[in-house]
């Protein structure tokens, strides 16, 4: 085992997440500028593409996390029968769901039923995609489809970092770390937010602050009853520092775009997927 995975292994990582998050949303005058400021010079961030460019107008580090984009940053060009990264990110996995699995990285399948909660048998020979978000990336999280939000469940579970370094070492580490799965009707997809080390919180627009008050306690959402609709490219949700996006399709529901391949770069908007004839 190398340093790098003992060390995550051994750190109280809910601890150093809450600690972080703490400072996170606290308002410290210039030490909040210049911790923005290193971030931004540690990680390149492109900051032209940010709505707020004056780093001193950001109160807190998660307003800043947290920006959003300028108007028209990012385009939906495509027809409305295609699927679109729901976020900025690099693309770590994607492929087939091969006998209830999916691929983490090389030598490491985990299954849906440890990811969701559940064996759907709607997802067994279906597709599915997996976005890192770096640092550098944006950090709100949008709808790649339209869609009737019907089902969410929070799981509690580790905060290991979901880095390319640390998911090629630990086994099953996106069905272990913390999670919310959002189930939607219409096109009929899941997305899966997993949280890390330091993410201080998974917010959706329908629900503030998930990580915080469920942390720790199994939680699921019914929403069959409420009309919650969102359209292709409307915000869904946020991370407070990086993590990772799952997408889930069922089977024969989409065909990747030739584009998509293993550690391309992508952009929140770009077409992913085609739904095929009959959806």
């Amino acid at each position: 085992m190398n340093t790098h995975i003992l060390i995550q292994k051994i750190l109280p990582k809910h601890f150093i997440t809450r600690f972080f998050g703490y400072f996170a949303e606290k308002k410290m005058g210039f030490l909040t500028t210049l911790l923005i400021n290193m971030f931004i010079k540690r990680y390149n961030v492109n900051m032209a593409e940010s709505s707020i460019q004056d780093v001193k107008k950001f109160k807190t580090f998660n307003e800043f996390f947290t920006r959003k984009l300028k108007k028209d940053s990012r385009e939906i060009s495509c027809l409305d029968d295609y699927f679109i990264s729901p976020c900025d990110g690099t693309i770590s996995e994607f492929g087939t769901i091969k006998r209830n699995k999916l691929l983490q990285a090389k030598n490491h399948n985990y299954t849906i039923e440890s990811l969701i909660g559940e064996n759907d048998e709607e997802y067994n020979d279906g597709s599915y995609i997996t976005i890192y978000l770096s640092p550098s990336d944006y950090h709100r999280v949008h709808m790649p489809q339209k869609g009737k939000i019907e089902r969410m469940i929070f799981f509690p579970g580790n905060l290991y970092s979901v880095s390319p370094s640390t998911t090629q070492h630990i086994p099953e580490l996106f069905a272990r770390n913390e999670r919310l799965v959002c189930f939607f009707k219409n096109k009929d997809f899941v997305q899966v937010l997993v949280g890390a080390t330091i993410v201080g919180s998974i917010e959706t627009v329908w629900e503030k602050n998930i990580s915080n008050q469920y942390r720790n306690k199994f939680n699921i959402h019914d929403y069959k009853n409420e009309n919650i609709q969102l359209n292709r490219g409307d915000e869904m949700g946020l991370f407070k520092l990086g993590s990772t996006v799952i997408l889930l399709f069922p089977k024969d529901k989409i065909t990747f775009e030739d584009n998509i391949k293993n550690g391309c770069k992508i952009k929140m908007g770009q077409p992913i997927a085609k739904l095929r004839q009959g959806d």
